[in-house]
């Protein structure tokens, strides 16, 4: 099958929006194959190298005062900033709707005024 036939198949099967990319620096059947049998010993090979790092940073990081108080100071500033966008994003009230695999959210606020003005805005610049 040629890719006109090719095409003409998947827009039937596939509808008229179909779409498809060619890549010309693919691998071939072969040197995929030859990649993944290599792939496991690669992977225990960066996994070990990256276990002796790690150990050898804690080793030298461990008794740096310096650093275990920036280490610190960072944690607690990442939790407050993470606890400040959980309340700044947080709405008593979630409005939207329910499709066949999401809930997209059309309005969020504290009161249902404040929310049924928010869709009815939207609403009415759609129309």
């Amino acid at each position: 099958m040629n890719q006109t036939q090719a095409l003409a198949k998947l827009k039937k099967l596939l509808g008229p929006k179909v779409g498809y990319r060619i890549n010309a620096k693919a691998p071939t059947a072969d040197e995929r194959q030859a990649a993944r049998e290599g792939l496991e010993s690669l992977q225990l090979e960066a996994a070990a190298a990256d276990r002796a790092r790690e150990a050898r940073l804690a080793e030298l990081l461990a008794n740096d005062a310096d650093y275990q108080r920036l280490k610190a100071e960072t944690l607690a500033a990442k939790r407050a900033l993470v606890d400040a966008r959980a309340t700044v994003n947080c709405y008593r009230i979630t409005v939207g709707v329910s499709g066949s695999m999401f809930f997209s959210v059309m309005a969020e606020g504290d009161h249902w005024d404040e929310v049924v003005g928010i869709v009815a805005a939207k609403h009415k610049d759609a129309a």
